[in-house]
């Protein structure tokens, strides 16, 4: 998969994409996991599935 050279680090990211990317899972078993319920953001629990988060 190529990626953009001029990709805005900034932009938001789909939650699943960003846990497969940083090697913790599968983006199909991220999803299952957000949909479970056992993903926090900031200390919240997110279970909709597509939900974005920025990188910091």
């Amino acid at each position: 998969m190529k990626y953009k050279e001029n990709a805005d680090p900034t932009a938001p990211i789909r939650l699943n994409k960003y846990l497969a990317n940083a090697g913790v899972c599968s983006r199909r078993e991220a999803d299952e996991f957000i949909q479970a319920g056992v993903v926090k953001v900031n200390g919240e629990v997110v279970t909709e599935l597509g939900t974005k988060i920025t990188r910091a």
